[in-house]
């Protein structure tokens, strides 16, 4: 996969995730995804592939059109990305300040809706491009990616406050620039993960766990660490 400098104008959200069984790049684009739903059994490799899509993201873009909130249940795997001029708050580890930080995102979700309509825009890309003259570069709206690392052990604390705004986020936070990434050991409310359509799975333990990842089985058959379906 081929490298860009993230200079400021430079826009690409295009991550490989690994080789198919002919050995093929796999490449999807981030904005062509609403959210990503991501399971698999501790080990198998999904801390991994988070790493991979965020180191992958930041090679290819400014801080200027790409920011992250990334809330970590195990508090070691995203801690790398403290300080970084991407974030807009540090790595969050405490499951009552990540509920906080979702809340925050709700609002800055319907804040869009209002510019977007003020422009007569549908998309992020549209807004940035028609919407007010810009005095500088901070008056673009960045993309925001949120990524949620062991997300069936950060809800368990406030699992109903949780639900309430991650489906709010899941039903409506893509049309205006604001993504998901979850990530998750173990199986979580359909109504949090449905309107997910973007999934993948590495290992898990049972055909039931693979079908409230995939809503298929087969993940279950996985062998290696890093397989994924």
């Amino acid at each position: 996969m081929k490298s860009e400098n993230n200079e400021d104008n430079a826009i690409n959200f295009t991550v490989s995730i690994g080789k198919d069984e002919l050995s093929n790049d796999l490449i999807f684009d981030i904005t062509k995804l609403s959210h990503l739903l991501i399971g698999g059994v501790s080990g198998s490799g999904k801390s991994n592939l988070l790493n991979r899509i965020i180191a992958t993201l930041t090679s290819k873009n400014s801080p200027n059109n790409l920011k992250f909130i990334l809330i970590d249940s195990k508090q070691v795997e995203l801690s790398i990305y403290n300080n970084t001029a991407y974030l807009l708050t540090p790595v969050i580890t405490d499951s009552k300040k990540a509920l906080m930080s979702l809340k925050w995102v709700t609002k800055e979700m319907e804040r869009r809706f209002e510019l977007f309509k003020s422009e007569n825009v549908r998309d992020l890309e549209s807004y940035n491009q028609k919407g007010p003259k810009k005095a500088t570069l901070s008056d673009i709206l960045p993309r925001i990616l949120i990524f949620i690392d062991g997300l069936s052990d950060i809800i368990s604390e406030y699992p109903k406050e949780y639900e309430s705004v991650i489906t709010k986020l899941v039903q409506k936070s893509h049309l205006v620039g604001i993504q998901l990434i979850l990530s998750t050991p173990r199986a979580i409310k359909k109504t949090i993960t449905e309107p997910i359509r973007s999934r993948l799975a590495f290992k898990v333990t049972t055909v039931s766990d693979s079908k409230n990842i995939l809503n298929i089985g087969g993940a279950e058959k996985l062998e290696s660490v890093g397989e994924i379906l």
